[in-house]
């Protein structure tokens, strides 16, 4: 199941992709009845091999149980996803999913669409995009001759096909709007947090400098001896050069931290990934010696590889 909610999400799913995954469970589901009917238990491969390997025979009370399970779970998807439902999504859209398979007019268009639509399909050119293009963005670029189909195809490949972005911008919200921070504005920080843009970190720093230095000249130097020493000080060539070398130096220090914000990345990843920082940088990494969390948390991580046994790290286990 864990499986199945992920292979759901995403920012390129459909209602149609989530239309067909739920088909599919349905149809695996009906599967692992009949296999339990039959006592044959090898599509739970855990269970099968634990099986196996002790030389057990499982109770025929726990097949009941098993297939209870199993039948009230394919009764609630098909409460919650009526087959004539998903059906009639099959038959009525695969105009929009495989637009060069039909051979009669959906009852989803009009005369006047399905000709448009005979047009477009009998496009050499638009045979070749379909190929090469996912199916949101080919409708989405369609030229002002086939309109028609694009509006009306939009209007299913838009609408989320899961609560998916909802639940990871709320997540995201939650995360950064906490009880010390009540007052926060956090309209700017989601932007950042959701975007999948990477920033170039080079040209913002040039930037950054160029603006700041803008600023001041704007400022009158008899106001402030500070106001003085800062527009002094802005005219060095070293500051700017100063800046250019900590981002193209330290540039992995940016890279390393985005990397270890990655959803579900193993331990021994992120252990990775601060020891490749730490080797090209020793001297800012010297705190990283002070740290007795990160000892722990890589013998933690050896333990779970398999290269130490837990008695050599932990004597007292």
């Amino acid at each position: 199941m864990n499986e199945f909610s992920t292979s759901i999400q995403g920012k390129q799913k459909t209602i149609f992709d989530a239309n067909d995954k739920i088909f599919a469970l349905k149809k695996k589901i009906t599967f692992y009845i009949e296999s339990v009917d039959n006592k044959d238990l090898t599509c739970f491969s855990l269970t099968s091999n634990f099986l196996q390997e002790n030389e057990l025979k499982i109770n025929e009370s726990f097949l009941e149980i098993i297939k209870e399970h199993l039948n009230n779970l394919l009764q609630n998807l098909n409460s919650y996803f009526p087959k004539d439902v998903q059906e009639s999504i099959r038959k009525n859209y695969e105009w929009i999913l495989n637009p060069f398979s039909v051979t009669s007019k959906p009852a989803a268009l009009n005369a006047a669409e399905y000709e448009v639509l005979i047009d477009m399909v009998s496009d050499s050119y638009y045979q070749t995009s379909f190929k090469s293009k996912p199916i949101s963005e080919f409708w989405a670029q369609l030229g002002k001759d086939h309109s028609i189909l694009s509006s009306k195809a939009k209007l299913l490949l838009l609408p989320f096909g899961t609560t998916y972005l909802c639940e990871t911008a709320f997540s995201r919200y939650t995360a950064t709007k906490t009880k010390y921070r009540s007052r926060l504005d956090a309209e700017d920080d989601m932007r950042l947090q959701l975007t999948s843009v990477i920033p170039d970190i080079d040209k913002l720093s040039v930037s950054a400098h160029e603006k700041i230095h803008d600023v001041v000249n704007m400022l009158d130097s008899n106001d402030a001896l500070s106001i003085k020493i800062s527009k002094k000080n802005l005219v060095k060539e070293r500051i700017q050069n100063n800046l250019v070398y900590i981002t193209s130096n330290f540039k992995i220090l940016s890279e390393s931290i985005l990397k270890l914000q990655t959803k579900n990345m193993p331990v021994a990843e992120s252990l990775s990934i601060v020891d490749n920082a730490q080797t090209q940088y020793l001297n800012p990494f010297k705190v990283l010696s002070k740290n007795i969390g990160l000892k722990t948390l890589k013998q933690i991580s050896s333990i779970l590889s398999g290269s130490t046994q837990p008695w050599m790290v932990f004597p007292k286990i």
